[in-house]
């Protein structure tokens, strides 16, 4: 079924369930879902989450004020922890759980998916949640113009400069999902992180960069991102107008 064709059969059901009249647009109709689960007592996320809509429905949440030490300083978020979850969305539906959103960062704070992670205070979830999403937050101040690739691909810079025991594992995941689709966010900056990382370090293609010690995969990781951000505060003071 084509997508448009999909689109229109979803507004129209759903619509029928919540005796609505079917809105020409699915954000207004998203909109009427997350006032319905509100008036029921649930939290829920919609939007799109890659190239799908996502409908997260959660029960609980609690805040934390967290301190994350980045390679360009310190920063402070607040963290909402959400659980008791009804729904984890279309990635987790589809891998019968076995995957799924591990958390999102907005510019008031960031969201933690409690189910998805082992532990709270190991090192994955320090690297892979906090001090990645972190950074969102972090760039959504310093560069509010970028695009979805190029957040994931700073933060994926910053995951490889700091992680050390959750090295490989972070490594694998990267490789093991790569794309040029860059409406494919997260995997198209995989591919990018993984062929800059692998061209500043001089190893083979068919490599794997887990075959670079940790010191230099996070000596690496760091460069690249302090010459990233170098470069558009210079392309920001370029667009400035001229002081006369």
């Amino acid at each position: 079924m084509p997508i448009d064709d999909a689109r229109e059969r979803l507004i129209e059901s759903v619509s029928r369930t919540l005796n609505l009249t079917a809105p020409d647009d699915i954000v207004m109709l998203e909109e009427a879902i997350a006032a319905h689960l509100t008036a029921e007592g649930f939290h829920s996320l919609q939007g799109r989450t890659g190239k799908l809509r996502e409908l997260m429905i959660w029960r609980s949440q609690a805040e934390r004020t967290h301190t994350v030490d980045l390679p360009e300083g310190q920063v402070t978020t607040r963290v909402v922890y959400l659980d008791d979850f009804v729904s984890g969305g279309w990635s987790s539906y589809f891998t019968c759980n076995r995957a799924g959103t591990g958390g999102w960062a907005k510019p008031d704070a960031l969201y933690v998916v409690v189910p998805r992670w082992e532990s709270l205070e190991d090192e994955r979830f320090q690297v892979s949640f906090l001090a990645h999403e972190s950074q969102h937050f972090r760039d959504y101040r310093m560069f509010p113009d970028l695009m979805g690739w190029e957040l994931e691909y700073r933060a994926k810079l910053v995951e490889l400069n700091i992680a050390y025991e959750s090295r490989d594992r972070l490594i694998a995941r990267f490789e093991a999902n790569q794309s040029d689709d860059p409406s494919d966010a997260h995997s198209f900056a995989n591919r990018r992180v993984i062929a800059a990382m692998k061209r500043e370090l001089k190893l083979p293609a068919s490599a794997s960069l887990a075959q670079a010690s940790v010191e230099d995969v996070q000596i690496v990781a760091k460069r690249l991102l302090l010459d990233d951000s170098m470069a558009r505060q210079e392309a920001l003071l370029a667009e400035q107008p001229p002081v006369e």
